[in-house]
């Protein structure tokens, strides 16, 4: 019970290790789960044995025990009997159909789908609505009010909101040109790719407008992930603001055709009004002056310097120093400035610098130190994020021809869920070598440590089964958690029979033999079902509860648990009996089993 309740803990290992959005989401669910299991172990060698000790007796007649098994354990192991003498008669068969059957598993992998997280059902709608960078306040608010009013005649909207540039004290740092449409929804017959495929066709011929639709969570989610609003983000990186303004459209045109994108987007960029100022440096080194003494005279004319303060009654207010603010737009008065030389001369400042009004950037966007422009989508049609991203991959390679010193890097949900499928693998691999290690522990047979590890390969194969027919080939972080969650579990069945194969050669006298496996397998078919059964009739709603509010995340890990309990349990049940009557051997009762023994015979 210890060893296994210890493995169960290990494989959890891996989702605390997880960093990033998807540890802060897990690592709650395995704090929980590993609390569960530790404290089902301390009721275990607690309370069920006092119970044990003053409830057992009374089924105690004449030194034996009255109960009798039930007429389905009864009719179980009829049926496990027929089952299990030609299992042990081929086992070369049994392994054959294991191996088969793993490598089925292994060879659908990499045709599964996959995302971040599931899809959630939130019931409302957050539509992000951008314009031109420049756009009036007031013309934001009457196309959003025109995009209320179309978005009121779909059935299952309940109300919209608009919620547009930033407030004055708010944490979002929008200008005026972007709005916020929040959705309330109603349930409804209708699933909720076909409302939103609704809310499209209700905002399709809006010119000058991108929009992208999304649901509350998930929107917060994708901000953190990559700053944007999309689940995929294919982020252009260079050093010229008009070369990533080129070649964002260039990649926009080829991932336009890509199955499955949808409110495809490139992040705004416009031209704005801006006075720029260069130095002359040369006539800066004949009047003795140098850029900084150019730059303090500026700052101070044009926006102004803080001299001194003013009290009145309990209030403080600064004395700042400057032109008249219209100034600064002025370019016959910045080019009239006069600067004061070391000589004591005054020399206009148009002979010290060039100062023109060029077309400038609205914004300029950085990531890690370098100017980046994205280009944006959301997935839709039934196709995955991997299958997306794929097919993104292959158009932008093929199509966008980026210049020296310009590369693509591909973020968002993808980014996340890249890394947390790496950071699993890896871990649960290291975790895996810690199961066989408190297996060798536990039965000091390098053998018999391997006989149970065999649970694992066959857990995976009803893991997969499960993902291709209940969730569409979706697999996500959730589903890889269900996968960890399952080789403990698995783990524990083999361990159960393997330790009552060696009871019953070290307690009973039993020889290594056809007898002794089938005598074994048929004690321990009620235990094992008895535990498979406790598990999946606990997972058997959430596996049911597809699409339900509240269970996105759940209901992955319970599909694949409970696809991994029907094979690992059928398959341990008839595999690992051949395996053990073909690979194992007599277990020297003085070598491995003599302590366990001594202290039986001590209690005695």
């Amino acid at each position: 019970m210890l060893s296994a309740t210890v493995i169960v803990a290990l494989v959890f290992l891996p989702i605390f290790s997880l960093s990033g959005l998807a540890g802060r989401i897990f690592a709650p669910l395995g704090l929980a789960y590993i609390i569960s299991i530790l404290a089902s172990l301390v009721v275990a060698l607690t309370i069920t044995p006092a119970l044990c000790y003053a409830l057992l007796p009374r089924l105690m007649t004449n030194g034996k025990v009255k109960s009798e098994e039930t007429l389905i354990v009864r009719a179980l192991k009829r049926a496990y009997a027929r089952i299990i003498d030609p299992a042990l008669d081929h086992p070369r068969a049994i392994i054959i159909i294991s191996i088969v059957l793993l490598a089925a598993a292994l060879a659908a992998t990499p045709f599964l789908g996959g995302e971040f997280l599931p899809e959630f059902n939130e019931g409302n709608l957050v539509i992000t609505m951008r314009g031109v960078p420049g756009l009036s306040l007031e013309e934001s608010m009457r196309v959003g009010a025109l995009a209320q009013r179309r978005l009121a005649e779909i059935p299952e909207v309940v109300k919209v909101m608009q919620q547009t540039g930033r407030a004055e004290l708010g944490e979002d740092t929008f200008g005026p040109n972007l709005t916020e449409l929040h959705v309330a929804l109603k349930e409804s017959d209708r699933a909720r790719d076909e409302i939103i495929e609704d809310v499209r066709r209700k905002l399709a011929d809006f010119k000058g407008f991108t929009f992208g639709i999304n649901q509350f969570i998930s929107e917060r989610i994708e901000e953190v992930l990559s700053g944007t609003t999309a689940t995929i983000v294919v982020k252009l990186f260079g050093p010229d603001l008009d070369v990533l303004a080129d070649k964002a459209a260039e990649i926009q045109r080829a991932m336009a055709d890509t199955p499955g994108i949808t409110d495809l987007s490139v992040e705004k960029q416009t031209g704005v009004p801006k006075v720029h100022v260069r130095f002359k440096r040369d006539a800066l080194a004949q009047y003795g002056l140098n850029s900084a003494d150019l730059a303090t005279t500026m700052r101070a004319a044009f926006y102004g310097v803080k001299v001194s303060d003013v009290f009145e009654q309990q209030k403080s207010f600064a004395i700042l120093v400057r032109y008249e603010p219209n100034a600064a737009t002025d370019l016959r008065t910045m080019r009239e400035t006069l600067v004061d030389t070391p000589t004591g001369a005054k020399v206009p400042l148009g002979a010290l610098a060039d100062i023109e009004v060029i077309n400038g950037p609205n914004t300029i966007n950085r990531e890690n130190a370098r100017r980046r422009i994205a280009v944006t989508c959301n997935v839709a049609g039934g196709r995955s994020l991997t299958q997306v991203v794929a097919g993104i991959r292959r158009r932008v390679s093929e199509r966008a021809q980026l210049p020296p010193g310009y590369y693509v890097a591909y973020g968002g949900q993808y980014e996340e869920q890249s890394k947390a499928f790496r950071q699993i693998l890896l871990l649960s691999a290291a975790a895996i070598v810690g199961i066989f290690l408190l297996l060798f522990l536990a039965f000091r047979s390098l053998r018999q440590s391997l006989l149970v590890m065999a649970n694992l390969p066959l857990a995976l194969i009803g893991g997969v089964a499960a993902v291709l027919i209940a969730s569409g080939g979706e697999t996500s972080v959730a589903s890889l958690v269900g996968f960890v969650t399952l080789f403990g579990i698995a783990t524990r069945n083999g361990i159960m029979l393997i330790t009552h194969y060696n009871h019953l050669m070290a307690e009973e006298g039993m020889t290594f033999g056809r007898e002794l496996v089938v005598r074994g397998a048929l004690e321990r078919l009620s235990p094992i079902l008895m535990t498979a059964l406790t598990a999946g009739l606990g997972l058997l709603p959430l596996a049911l509860s597809s699409g339900k509010p509240g269970r996105e995340l759940e209901q992955p890990m319970a599909v694949v648990i409970l696809g991994g309990l029907i094979t690992s349990t059928l398959l341990n049940m008839i595999a690992l009996p051949a395996l053990y009557l073909k690979f194992g051997r007599r277990v020297s009762l003085e070598e491995d089993h003599a302590p366990i023994h001594d202290k039986v015979e001590s209690i005695r």
